[in-house]
């Protein structure tokens, strides 16, 4: 697995692992800190690369790239299709009693700032729709796998909040700590996607190894419970 290094100030250094390489696409294991910027991209990199979709900057995990053209268009249609599927995992405060679910709430645009946008649910605004399911739980945390059916801005940080759960780390959404455990990042990264490759017609399931800082909050909060998997 090829890994590219990157340098941020202040910062020890980082790599870019490439996960998955073809002649058509592109997917790395984005660091926190790090944009979807294609101009970002491309010099950390080192090389051209179109973007497909993206991931916020708090966000860590699995981004699709193309290389050219014609890949970033077909790919483009599987998303908007819903050909293609995404698997998150977040530690969220707060329990869950159910196993499984879905958050089916509108998101709109709550207000502009320098450096960043928020949004909110609405009766009216652009469809969203998350599928969630529990991995393991504490008294005050939960583990979970979320599956964004669409893939609008924010979406699972928005969503989780509105049910009174919000992401751990989050430093926009309603971080409304219930635990003493101090975590330095969201905990939040996108684990896997998986799809049929628009050009070479063969599935693609490409996963992210998950970050240091999350696999040891998961140790520490959950160590008492059976073990979950990651």
């Amino acid at each position: 697995m090829k890994s590219f290094h990157v340098f941020f100030s202040g910062r020890k250094k980082e790599e870019i692992p490439i996960l998955f390489e073809d002649d058509f696409i592109i997917a790395i294991n984005k660091p926190v800190g790090v944009t979807s910027a294609q101009k970002e991209l491309e010099k950390l990199l080192g090389k051209k690369i179109l973007l497909i979709h993206r991931l916020d900057k708090l966000t860590s995990g699995l981004l699709l790239l193309a290389k050219t053209k014609g890949a970033q268009r077909a790919m483009e249609k599987l998303f908007f299709d819903r050909e293609i599927e995404k698997h998150y995992l977040a530690i969220v405060h707060g329990r869950l009693v159910k196993n499984e679910g879905v958050i089916e709430k509108p998101l709109c645009l709550k207000k502009r700032y320098e450096g960043g946008v928020l949004y909110k649910t609405a009766l009216y605004g652009k469809s969203a729709k998350t599928e969630w399911k529990k991995v393991v739980s504490s008294n005050t945390e939960t583990l979970l796998l979320l599956r964004p059916i669409t893939g609008r801005t924010h979406q699972l940080r928005v969503h989780l909040d509105s049910i009174e759960r919000p992401i751990m780390g989050d430093p926009q959404y309603g971080d409304k700590t219930t635990s003493t455990l101090h975590v330095p990042r969201l905990m939040l990264h996108a684990r896997k996607i998986s799809f049929i490759h628009p050009i070479l017609h063969k599935k693609i399931e490409i996963i992210a190894p998950i970050p240091i800082i999350i696999r040891q909050t998961i140790s520490k909060l959950f160590k008492k419970q059976k073990k979950c998997g990651y």
